[in-house]
């Protein structure tokens, strides 16, 4: 409403997902990519939502709609990730309520699933739920939920261990960003949470 208004002037804004894209370019969002030059010193700011919130240092599981990717691609060149979610996100150990999604390369399904075993979880491919098959994400791949029964595993080490598997190309866990984190219900904001300090990524 501002920028359609002409009161919010000289922002530009970088899109995680074709959905948010379409919703940018229908109010008049001046959208750009990473790679653009102007963007050479990162983001100011990043906004999103998160599928759960560690309470103790606020790591995050985010991907639940399969943008893990590119989500991470913007929010980690940003000077501070704001996450508002409500009240239900919240909980004492992260991956106690919400899967950790892994973003894999088709032809490395297999053998993802069988490295992820290794490191305490069930990987369970998601599957589609209005059509046939796997989930496809905006950038062709598949995603792998790992599903844990005892969570107890350090966020920062499982987001690197992750990522070091031939054939993954990112994962839903956040640690790597400065964050802060307001928390809401239906009556409003309850609570904000501020991260201990986080070097950028």
């Amino acid at each position: 409403q501002l920028v359609q208004a002409g009161s919010l002037t000289d922002i530009l804004a970088v899109s995680t997902s074709f959905e948010t894209t379409l919703e940018a370019q229908k109010f008049g969002i001046p959208l750009r990519t990473m790679n653009d030059p102007e963007l050479a010193d990162g983001l100011d700011l990043a906004i999103d939502g998160a599928d759960e919130v560690d309470r103790r240092d606020l790591a995050l599981i985010k991907g639940g709609g399969g943008a893990l990717t590119r989500e991470k691609l913007v929010e980690y060149q940003a000077k501070l990730l704001v996450v508002i979610v409500n009240d239900a996100k919240v909980t004492d150990r992260l991956g106690t309520t919400f899967a950790v999604p892994v973003e894999c390369i088709p032809d490395a399904l297999a053998p993802v699933q069988r490295a992820l075993a290794r490191l305490g979880c069930v990987p369970v491919l998601r599957m589609a739920e209005k059509k046939a098959g796997p989930v496809v994400t905006d950038n062709g791949n598949l995603i792998v939920d790992m599903r844990f029964d005892d969570p107890a595993f350090d966020a920062a080490e499982m987001e690197a261990r992750i990522n070091h598997i031939p054939g993954v190309l990112e994962n839903g866990i956040f640690t790597g960003v400065p964050r802060r984190v307001f928390v809401g219900s239906e009556v409003g904001m309850i609570e904000e949470l501020r991260a201990p300090g986080h070097a950028r990524g």
